[in-house]
């Protein structure tokens, strides 16, 4: 996996399962071809003072910096799942 696909940014996937069935994560929808049970890993940034996650409105525990979030779920097209992140900016020198 390239470092890029850690980033979160507009951008799309288009996948499939090892299963065969097709999806489709866009960095605010995730649309499987036909509705299947499969965990998407969303990252959480090590510099967040607070995340938070939702599905469908309905909070997600267990967000913790520098670390991956298991979304295991039923996942059906249109399931929204939205992440808040609170970062102070920071000055690198190089």
């Amino acid at each position: 996996m390239r470092s890029s696909e850690h980033l979160h940014d507009n951008s799309q996937l288009d996948w499939h399962l090892e299963d065969g069935p097709g999806w489709k994560v866009v960095q605010k929808t995730v649309t499987p071809a036909k509705p299947t049970d499969f965990a998407l890993y969303l990252r959480v940034p090590g510099r967040s003072a607070s995340t938070q996650v939702t599905i469908h409105g309905q909070p997600v525990s267990g967000a913790t910096p520098g670390r991956y979030l298991d979304l295991r779920r039923h996942w059906s097209s249109g399931d929204t799942i939205i992440v808040k992140v609170s970062m102070t900016s920071q000055v690198i020198e190089a």
